[in-house]
């Protein structure tokens, strides 16, 4: 099951796996204008997890970590079978505070498609929980997993 968490676990986690380690992107953290178009542009132009992680250090840095736009661009990357991590996306999805429909959608399709059919159906139940109406992208991938049960 999925769990919320407060951004001072977000932050513990962050600063015990990515502060500490060397930063790929060296020239974000002396970037004085470092903005949320910035950090989407870098998270458009990731190739590996280990990228993803030093531009997320970054997001946090400069308070877009709870940011829709970042967000969405974050979990894109995560749940994306090739370059992605789906666990680490749930991890990300843990302490997001209030998921986006988008978000929601981005991570019942990936694991409806890596055949985790129960969490699919548990995402989908947290986004009915919390007031939210799934859409037309929705509804194909929560049948998939209902159907494969």
């Amino acid at each position: 099951m999925l769990f919320q968490h407060n951004n001072v676990g977000l932050f513990q986690f962050i600063s015990r796996h990515f502060l500490s380690k060397p930063h790929f992107f060296s020239t974000i953290s002396s970037s004085p204008r470092l903005n949320k178009t910035s950090c989407i542009q870098y998270l458009k132009s990731c190739e590996s997890m280990t990228h993803l992680k030093q531009i997320q250090t970054q997001i946090f840095r400069v308070g877009l970590h709870q940011n829709h736009d970042t967000l969405n661009k974050l979990m894109v990357f995560c749940t994306d079978p090739y370059l992605g991590n789906l666990h680490y996306a749930e991890k990300i999805f843990s302490y997001i505070q209030n998921p986006s429909l988008f978000i929601y959608n981005v991570l019942i399709k990936a694991f409806a498609k890596k055949g985790s059919f129960r969490k699919a159906i548990s995402v989908f139940g947290q986004l009915r929980k919390h007031g939210l109406w799934p859409d037309n992208f929705t509804y194909p991938y929560v049948f998939k997993a209902i159907g494969c049960l």
